[in-house]
């Protein structure tokens, strides 16, 4: 679907992880899954109120950008 709303995309984040925190990434998905295996339900909800609250935030970084 194409909305007029904007929001953040991943496009934009080209970044390397250094190789010191590859643990805690791999730990942190491990961890992602695991709630989505055990509390799907939950994990879905939280990750929909996270969404809904970011397309404010990503609406004044636009209008934000747009200025300069």
């Amino acid at each position: 679907m194409v909305s007029t709303i904007p929001t953040f995309s991943g496009k934009k984040w080209a970044c390397q992880v250094p190789k010191w925190t590859m643990i805690a990434l791999f730990l942190a998905v491990a961890g992602l899954v695991a709630a989505v295996v055990l509390y799907p339900s939950e994990f879905l909800v939280v990750l929909t109120v996270l969404y809904l609250a970011s397309i404010p935030i990503s609406w004044i970084s636009f209008r934000h950008d747009e200025k300069i």
